[in-house]
């Protein structure tokens, strides 16, 4: 979708950056969500929400390397407005704390283009780490 907005000078909005709670460090393996959290609509049986906190929590720990000198929340603003398509990111905010670190997204470390890329790699192969022979 971003080489079609870029082409075509559209701005995207990205909403819900870090992973429906999972990158922000409050969400475990253990983890219930209230009835009505949207996080139980696709994940409707207690195998499926498992699979789901599994497969998420593995995937953010992979770039914990963006974590050195930011917060939990700022790499992934920082990484999403790296896309020149992206007009703006749209963070779950639920209290006044998470929103002054989020408006704070760019007091942290910036986001070098090595580590731009490192995440894109990992992404490419579903976040999952190098053979000890690829490295």
């Amino acid at each position: 979708m971003f080489p079609v907005a870029r082409k075509h000078d559209i701005g995207m909005l990205v909403q819900v950056p870090h992973a429906s709670g999972l990158s922000e460090g409050g969400v475990q393996q253990d983890t219930t969500f209230a009835p009505g959290d949207q996080r139980n609509w696709g994940v409707t049986t207690n195998e499926k929400r498992k699979g789901w906190l599994e497969d998420g929590l593995r995937k953010v720990e992979s770039p914990g390397f963006l974590l050195e000198g930011r917060s939990r929340r700022q790499p992934a603003v920082q990484f999403i407005l790296h896309e020149s398509a992206v007009a703006s990111v749209l963070p779950n905010i639920y209290d006044e704390a998470t929103l002054r670190d989020v408006a704070a997204f760019d007091s942290g470390r910036a986001l070098s283009e090595a580590e731009y890329e490192r995440v894109q790699a990992l992404h490419s192969r579903d976040f999952r780490p190098l053979a000890a022979t690829q490295v």
